[in-house]
């Protein structure tokens, strides 16, 4: 599978006094848009292919900077913080809700349909017996 995001980072001066220096207090949003996509082809339970796409916005949020590297910090720290939450949401929303219809839908196995106890026992004595005997 794979988990795919975009994020776009707004950060606007809040007061005049800011200028060329970048100190002072900057409000910062966020929007982020993950994408992600999982697939799996096993035996029994056939072949699955599930993808989808999140975005969300963050609250705004304002700090003080003092330099260039202030900016880099509080950027990363929110999109951290928003992975985080879109990990969640999409665990909730996308593959807890796939395996609630898939167990919905699938055909109970009944114990009629499973081998007996003496055939699975009779079929491991068989394949001890070919082991000793090769």
């Amino acid at each position: 599978g794979s988990w795919d995001s975009i994020h776009i980072v707004e950060a606007i001066p809040k007061d005049s006094i800011v200028g060329a220096s970048g100190k002072g207090e900057y409000s910062y949003r966020l929007t982020t848009t993950v994408m992600l996509a999982i697939s799996t082809d096993k035996g029994n339970s056939g072949s699955v292919n599930l993808s989808g796409s999140l975005t969300r916005q963050a609250k705004e949020r304002i700090f003080t900077v003092s330099s260039d590297s202030d900016h880099i910090t509080q950027i990363g720290e929110m999109i951290e913080d928003m992975e985080v939450s879109l990990r969640g949401q999409l665990d909730s929303l996308y593959i807890q809700k796939t395996r609630e219809i898939v167990n919905s839908i699938r055909k109970p196995i009944k114990s009629e349909d499973l081998p007996s106890q003496a055939f699975v026992a009779d079929l491991t004595k068989a394949v001890k017996g070919m082991k000793t005997s090769a």
